[in-house]
């Protein structure tokens, strides 16, 4: 019967040291990579350095980027040759992120 109870509070000791090292572990955000690869684009953005711009998206030919009028570029090489066109007029950028 002791040797019982003692196996029943070691398994306990145990099991309670084992949840209380999950609940004391660091809590990390799993919002932190997109918040982190958002802010690099719109860093980029007000630099108005292209090459920030376009380091924020994977290189592939299946970007599609929707532009203003409706329409969409395919395709990471056409995306940055359309920017470069537009980054070359453009000088004193401001950017208000809201929301």
């Amino acid at each position: 019967m002791k040797k019982i109870l003692f196996a029943s509070f070691v398994v306990c000791v145990f099991s309670f040291s084992a949840f209380a090292q999950k609940s004391s572990a660091a809590k990390t955000d799993p919002t932190m990579p997109v918040k982190a690869a958002f802010e690099r684009l719109a860093e980029g953005i007000r630099q108005v350095d292209l090459d920030k711009v376009m380091n924020a998206y994977e290189k592939s030919d299946d970007l599609m980027i929707f532009n203003q009028n409706g329409s969409a570029t395919n395709g990471w090489d056409n995306v940055k040759s359309v920017n470069e066109q537009i980054y070359a007029r453009l000088s004193n950028v401001s950017l208000e992120i809201t929301g």
